[in-house]
């Protein structure tokens, strides 16, 4: 991830570089497909559960192994979480950025829970 974000930095500055006056902004460059909504909500869709999927993956499984799920809030963080992921691209879709917020914070919330019981199995 944090090559794609360095490259968009990289290629942003190599087209303001290369624009002989013209405007170039880092939106186009990292949203090249900007027009193209429906495939920029597909591609921040799959962007976005990749990013988040680097923590939720390594939590998710070191909580199913080491820490007493006797309530069984896994399965429904998993649930959660999962449902958060699937209705990110539709929310982008509304053009709403404050929507977009109703996937992003309920999928913070349960990674914070899933590494809160890490650190008191830890303790």
């Amino acid at each position: 991830m944090s090559f794609q974000s360095f490259s968009k930095l990289y290629l942003t500055k190599i087209k303001r570089r290369n624009s002989k006056g013209k405007k170039v902004s880092f939106i186009d460059t990292k949203y090249y497909n900007k027009d193209d909504v429906l495939a920029l909500a597909g591609d921040r869709g799959f962007g976005n559960a990749h990013e988040q999927a680097i923590f939720f993956i390594p939590l998710y499984w070191l909580n199913a192994l080491l820490v007493d799920d006797a309530r069984g809030s896994l399965a429904i963080l998993a649930a959660v979480y999962g449902f958060t992921r699937v209705v990110y691209p539709f929310l982008f879709l509304s053009k709403k950025f404050s929507l977009v917020f109703v996937s992003t914070v309920p999928g913070y919330i349960v990674l914070i829970y899933l590494l809160q019981g890490l650190v008191k199995f830890a303790l």
